[in-house]
């Protein structure tokens, strides 16, 4: 008897969400640990079977990584960016098409979700350019180099009819970091760009990165200090601050452009916290990391 009124508490936000749309960022990380990876497939099926469109961004960095280190291929990048030669994009596809994707699909299967797995490329989803050479300034060395990042794309179209279909027919797309440009060349494209335009173009309700971490931090040695939310403002004037670094740079940058493009209210949530997703979604205590735009806040403030 005591689970009824955590039921009741879920309520008003099942009603609110249901037949919107949730684009989810998972990275490689997610889908390392299998147990962790089911867990997490679960509570999608939960939001999936409670009316929510879920559509799910991935990429594949470690699995990557691992795979050039076993085969003895060099592991390029530079001031964090990945520079994509040919082998390198060899191992990208059967890593990202192949390892993970078929991993997350299997798991949302096993939870009781028909998943379909994509690439960028399937139904030209996701319409690139190679990206050009760039001068850059070497964080390690001080010095500005010209960097050719190889097959490196940048997201030119996003082209929703493939994912459209699937939603309409109650799957959950899964979609791995590739891409192709007008003559099929396929490009490497950062995961969390995919899922940023991916999230505009839908209109989505929610973008939702899913990381290893709290979520932003108040203060980097200590993991309790995590922010609850920040309005675009603020996100913007935390990034200047030179407070966010590494990995959580781009996540943050993301989350301010899908608030600008649109996208109610983007979240950054640990993957580590068990059901991190559902307490963040479902209940009024909350988890991780949200920016929202000033209007939205007003709303969060009156309503939660």
């Amino acid at each position: 008897m005591e689970k009824i009124p955590f039921l009741i508490e879920i309520l008003p936000y099942v009603l609110k969400f249901r037949k919107t749309t949730f684009v989810i960022k998972l990275g490689g990380d997610n889908a390392k640990e299998q147990k962790k990876l089911e867990a997490l497939a679960k509570d999608m099926t939960l939001l999936h079977n409670l009316g929510v469109n879920i559509v799910i961004v991935h990429g594949g960095g470690p699995q990557a990584n691992e795979l050039l280190k076993k085969l003895g291929y060099p592991l390029q990048k530079i001031n964090g960016r990945r520079i994509t030669d040919k082998q390198t994009l060899e191992v990208a596809k059967m890593v990202y098409a192949g390892k993970v994707n078929t991993e997350i699909v299997a798991a949302l299967q096993k939870a009781g979700t028909h998943a379909v797995g994509l690439t960028g490329v399937d139904c030209n989803l996701v319409y690139a350019k190679k990206r050009e050479p760039q001068k850059i300034k070497n964080k390690k060395t001080g010095k500005t180099e010209e960097i050719d990042f190889g097959y490196v794309g940048d997201i030119k179209k996003i082209n929703l009819e493939v994912v459209q279909d699937l939603l309409e027919k109650n799957c959950v797309p899964v979609i791995a970091c590739l891409g192709a440009d007008k003559d099929g060349t396929i490009l490497n494209i950062n995961a969390d760009n995919i899922a940023e335009e991916i999230s505009k173009a839908l209109k989505a309700e929610k973008f939702i990165s899913v990381t290893n971490v709290p979520g932003i931090l108040e203060n980097k040695e200590d993991k309790t200090s995590t922010i609850s939310y920040l309005n675009v403002c603020n996100a913007k004037k935390l990034l200047k601050s030179k407070k966010i670094t590494d990995g959580m740079l781009p996540k943050l940058e993301s989350c301010i452009a899908v608030v600008e493009g649109g996208v109610k209210r983007a979240h950054i949530i640990d993957m580590t916290q068990p059901h991190s997703i559902l307490i963040e979604i479902l209940t009024n205590q909350g988890s991780g990391t949200m920016i929202v735009s000033k209007e939205e806040e007003a709303k969060y403030k009156q309503k939660g």
